[in-house]
Order: C-alpha cells, then structure tokens, then sequence
C-alpha cells in the first residue's frame, strides 16, 4: 500500500498513462478525466514540493543537465509555434511539456527508490495486461474475429 502513495508510483503512472487510457474503454469507464494531465498534474505538485526543501542543495551537474533540457525544450516549443494551425500548435506544446516532465522529475526529485518504480510499473503493467488479455480473449470468441481472421 506504501507503494501506490509513493511520488515513484506517481512517475510510474505519468509514464504509462497512455497504456491506462487505451484500457479505460475496455472496461467500460468513460467520462474520466485525462489520466495523462491528471499524473501530470500529480507529479508536478510532487515536484514543486520536492523543490522547495532541495533547491540549495542540486548538484553541478544536476543543473547543467537541467539548463541543456531547458534549453532543447524551450527550442521545441518556439518551433511548435510554425504550425499554420495555432490550436494544433497549442495541443502540441501541452503534450510537449508533459513529456518534459518525464525528464525532469528524476533529475529534481531526490531519493527516488527505483525498488518502488519498478513495482509500480510491473503492478501496473500486470494490471492493464490482465485487462487486455479479458478483453482479447473474449473477442476472440466471438464471430467476428473468424471472418477478421480469414
């Protein structure tokens, strides 16, 4: 239970939200909010929290990996900005800056137990499987999946 409060779990669930959503329908819940902005959301407030109490404290070298993302990041988004659409544009810079986030958490966030990570992700990978595999076998009975199959 420790496990599933953990800000590891947090980052587990961001990385493999996309995984999660594609199941959501599977198991016939909707009207969700976005998992992906929702653990972003999570592991940011995690990140901010973190922060406070371990700015002083980031090494040399924790810095200058963090200016050079800053830097490829901030080079990412002004390119986003030559779309000739600008909602697509501004969808692209959110999806963008989620997937920063991915990057930065292990770099900001100290006494990160990659024990925990790894039981996150295996839980939730085993989880989702078990989903897919109900799903998938029961496809597989129907008719339909004859005529595909042919």
């Amino acid at each position: 239970m420790r496990v599933l409060l953990s800000k590891e779990f947090a980052f587990a669930f961001l990385l493999l939200s996309g995984t999660l959503k594609a199941i959501l329908p599977l198991i016939s819940l909707s009207g969700l909010p976005d998992l992906t902005l929702v653990s972003a959301l999570l592991v940011t407030i995690i990140m901010i929290d973190h922060l406070k109490t371990t700015l002083y404290s980031i090494s040399a070298k924790r810095v200058e990996l963090i200016l050079l993302l800053t830097l490829f990041y901030l080079f990412m988004i002004f390119s986003l900005g030559y779309t000739s659409s600008s909602s697509a544009s501004l969808t692209k810079t959110i999806n963008f800056g989620t997937m920063a986030l991915a990057f930065y958490f292990p770099l900001l966030v100290k006494e990160f137990d990659i024990e925990k990570f790894v039981i996150s992700v295996t839980t939730l990978i085993l989880i989702s499987s078990v989903v897919f595999l109900n799903f998938y076998t029961s496809y597989l009975a129907r008719d339909e999946a004859m005529i595909l199959s042919m």
